[in-house]
């Protein structure tokens, strides 16, 4: 006989580890944005949380898979919401670039890596114009 732990186990299980749910969310009217910013206990070389059995008392903004999807915070690909019917996944923000000002403002330290989109092309504009730091 399956008991609830079995459930939870299978349940979890349907999880791919992508990490993608541990990344910052911003909502712009009826658009979820997922950034690129990954919560603090993300490890991002495994894609695991650090602080998992303890997540939601360590990171209030974390959420169980079951409020992501009523949030329409997972990703399509995701197995937890594919039969979804009706499910309107966020939009990533290295696909509509349009939120990259206002996610900057949110997120200031994205702009302290040197990886972010914004600061490549920061980068790519100083060196065609000639102008700030290089």
């Amino acid at each position: 006989m399956a008991t609830d732990d079995d459930a939870l186990e299978a349940y979890e299980n349907l999880c791919t580890r992508c990490g993608v749910c541990c990344h910052q969310k911003v909502r712009f009217g009826d658009v979820v944005v997922i950034t690129d910013v990954p919560c603090e206990f993300l490890d991002t070389e495994t894609n695991l949380c650090t602080v998992y059995p303890d997540r939601f008392a360590k990171q209030p903004l974390c959420s169980s898979a079951a409020t992501s999807v009523t949030l329409q915070s997972l990703p399509a690909d995701c197995p937890y919401v594919r039969n979804v019917v009706g499910y309107r996944a966020p939009v990533r923000l290295e696909d509509h670039p349009e939120y990259e000002d206002a996610i900057n403002s949110l997120f200031p330290e994205r702009l302290a890596r040197p990886d972010t989109p914004a600061r490549a092309r920061d980068k790519a504009r100083r060196a065609r114009y000639g102008r700030g730091k290089k």
